[in-house]
């Protein structure tokens, strides 16, 4: 009997067996399979985050090309700009030192001019003429004693000498200007011929003007006529020297600035 309980439990273990087996190798299955879902659910889940991420840096790749694009179209304004500026301080530089060196040669002229007009009236005294240079230009101040006598526009020998070789200088530099200012004291003219001293003065600075252009055949169109009267003096018409200063004859040299203007665009 015993022998037959030992064949029973051996025959059930024998028919047991494979069926525990199976079982535990459909729940492993089972379980992979779930694991493998749970992993597939987990990457889809990775997957669409990784999209959005993507979409997103789409939309900030396109936004910052947006930018890029605009700023290179500034940068490339901006450098067409300072191009465009440079371009214009080179032009203001060849200007200004073609205009310095134009300053210096008609620094250099007037400089001459000055010794060439001294030189032609050197034989003449310091209280009959001076030869003075002040703003660009050369100024012959001749005395009333040098060119006329009291109250009259007639020009005495003596300063008709002095006009002469003057006019000597102005023929051979035919681009000079000539401006001449009569000027009086203060003291009223008592006079049949002129009204004034403003009338006097005018008359005087024609008379050299007449000199110049008839007996020296300065061209008319160089010289001016200036009547100043007692308005710009020189020195205090309170006393005797000084109102010896301001009755005289201004003769005005100015050099042809046409270059010049044209270099810094004025008419």
């Amino acid at each position: 009997m015993k022998k037959l309980n030992t064949l029973l439990v051996l025959a059930l273990l024998v028919i047991a067996l494979p069926s525990c087996v199976a079982k535990k190798k459909f729940i492993s299955a089972t379980d992979h399979v779930s694991k493998l879902q749970a992993d597939s659910l987990n990457y889809e889940q990775r997957i669409a985050g990784l999209e959005g991420n993507i979409s997103d840096l789409r939309t900030e790749l396109d936004t910052t090309i947006v930018t890029l694009n605009r700023t290179s179209a500034m940068l490339a304004e901006r450098n067409a700009l300072l191009t465009q500026k440079d371009a214009e301080l080179l032009d203001k530089a060849k200007r200004m030192d073609d205009l310095s060196r134009k300053l210096d040669a008609q620094t250099q002229a007037l400089v001459g001019l000055r010794k060439k007009v001294a030189d032609a009236l050197v034989n003449f005294k310091s209280d009959e003429l001076t030869v003075t240079s002040k703003d660009g230009k050369v100024y012959v101040s001749l005395s009333e004693k040098l060119l006329f006598k009291s109250g009259s526009a007639d020009v005495d020998p003596k300063g008709k000498d002095a006009i002469g070789q003057l006019a000597t200088v102005l023929n051979a530099n035919p681009d000079i200007g000539v401006m001449v200012e009569g000027h009086t004291d203060s003291i009223p003219i008592a006079s049949a011929r002129f009204k004034d001293n403003w009338e006097l003065s005018s008359a005087r600075a024609t008379s050299i003007v007449r000199l110049l252009t008839v007996d020296h055949q300065l061209a008319p169109a160089r010289v001016t006529a200036a009547g100043r009267g007692e308005w710009v003096p020189v020195a205090s018409n309170r006393d005797a020297e000084g109102r010896a200063r301001n009755r005289r004859t201004e003769i005005i040299l100015t050099p042809d600035l046409k270059e010049l203007f044209s270099i810094i665009g004025e008419p």
